[in-house]
């Protein structure tokens, strides 16, 4: 059988594209590192890295949020401490106001103080993150957890204005944790001591006096 020059040189010359082109790709494997470089070149591999992707992907969103909720919790707790150690020394004041042996000066002298303390309470209450976010407002994060209106009569100055949602954070598959806190409880509180304030601040202040000694004891209750 005859073989033409012309099916020769064609035949040589495929087989010479075909193995510069398979040299090619496996230079271009070799540089990138990679054995599968278009889909095509395996397409089950293809779909196992593809899945790989996805999942590497999560995981990376996971651990994101994980880093996020900690430091979230971390600033609440340091918050929530603040607000625990001002709420000792309001009981110790107090406790202080109820002896007996205080003059009326020395109560008035120490509803000063009681202020301080309450204003602290409420400024930490209204703490915000670094988007400019209250911490314990629940899901109404752009509003105050508690807000003053000093129009009101004592005793109904505060009021809570956030919610007691939570704000759930995906730090798993299938698994959340919520990221905040309510103080929903903390504007009664806040009333409750505005009221004993009120009473403790009056010159001549009468702590023999049922009505001002029950709200001192409510207060420190």
């Amino acid at each position: 059988m005859r073989i033409a020059s012309n099916q020769f040189h064609i035949t040589m010359s495929t087989s010479l594209q075909a193995a510069t082109a398979r040299v090619e790709k496996v230079l271009t494997q070799m540089a990138y590192g990679q054995r599968v470089l278009l889909p095509s070149d395996d397409p089950i591999s293809s779909v196992r890295l593809a899945r790989l992707d996805r999942e590497e992907a999560a995981l990376r969103q996971y651990r994101d949020n994980v880093g996020s909720l900690m430091s979230r919790q971390r600033q609440s707790e340091s918050i929530l401490d603040s607000i625990s150690n001002d709420m000792l020394q309001l009981q110790d004041l107090l406790l202080f106001a109820a002896d007996g042996s205080n003059s009326s000066a020395d109560v008035n002298a120490v509803s000063g103080s009681l202020e301080s303390l309450r204003d602290s309470v409420l400024a930490f209450a209204n703490t915000r993150d670094q988007e400019g976010r209250y911490l314990f407002s629940g899901t109404a994060s752009l509003s105050p957890t508690i807000s003053f209106d000093p129009a009101a009569a004592p005793g109904a100055r505060y009021t809570f204005t956030g919610n007691t949602q939570q704000q759930m954070v995906v730090v798993g598959e299938g698994i959340t944790q919520p990221a905040n806190t309510s103080l929903d409880d903390l504007a009664a509180m806040l009333n409750q001591l505005d009221l004993t304030i009120v009473d403790l601040s009056a010159p001549g202040v009468n702590l023999s006096d049922p009505g001002v000694r029950g709200r001192l004891v409510a207060t420190t209750d």
